[in-house]
């Protein structure tokens, strides 16, 4: 029999983040219950989990990057995009347009016009549920928002600094799927590692991490 293997859903990661934060877990989140609302721990970690995981997307992975889109250009001559997606950028190298306003524009010629019925290809970075995203991006994202929590609710620097190895191995995880899965960023490389907490690129610790992400 297999063994059925739930994944975390943003319930779990509140209260993951809210264990973290040494507060009790709630049974409802904020944004489903009023009652739940009013538990200011509760309802800040909820919207701190949103915040990141926007943050961490919009770098752009494998699983939210979405190549040769074609977009039709409607009655107006518009380029309208999806209000899921957070980054645009033209296929062809040699188009200059840049998302604004939710319409692609054509930066070279200073224009939201295109021709009527035109089709341009796009690669575009959209935005997922929390529940669609991998799980090794669910647990990243949840460890990086408690610290940031730990900073900005609880202003409380030493358990930051404690909880730095959760946030780092959470990171490794994350992007070793990434680079096993698919194609890489400038952020997907050593530097990415050694930039939590600022930890010194020679330390052997930090060594023996990116060892094991190579391998």
């Amino acid at each position: 029999m297999a063994l059925t293997v739930e994944r975390t859903d943003t319930l779990e990661a509140v209260n993951t983040m809210l264990t973290m934060l040494g507060e009790r877990e709630v049974s409802a989140l904020p944004s489903d219950d009023a009652t739940v609302a009013t538990i200011l721990p509760a309802d800040i970690a909820e919207k701190t989990l949103h915040r990141i995981s926007r943050e961490v997307q919009s770098e752009g992975y494998e699983f939210n990057t979405e190549k040769e889109i074609e977009i039709t250009a409607d009655g107006s001559g518009f380029l309208n995009i999806d209000s899921d997606v957070i980054k645009v950028d033209a296929t062809d190298t040699t188009k200059n347009y840049v998302f604004r306003d939710d319409k692609i524009y054509n930066a070279e010629d200073n224009t939201f016009v295109f021709t009527v019925g035109e089709v341009v290809e796009v690669d575009q970075i959209v935005m997922l549920a929390f529940e669609k995203l991998p799980e090794t991006a669910r647990r990243y994202i949840t460890i990086k928002a408690a610290r940031i929590m730990m900073l900005e609710f609880l202003r409380d620097s030493q358990l930051y600094q404690l909880t730095a190895k959760q946030e780092l191995d959470a990171k490794l995880a994350f992007d070793n799927e990434e680079w096993q899965t698919g194609e890489h960023s400038m952020f997907h490389n050593y530097d990415s590692f050694s930039v939590i907490d600022r930890e010194p690129r020679a330390m052997g610790h930090n060594r023996a991490i990116i060892n094991g992400f190579i391998d």
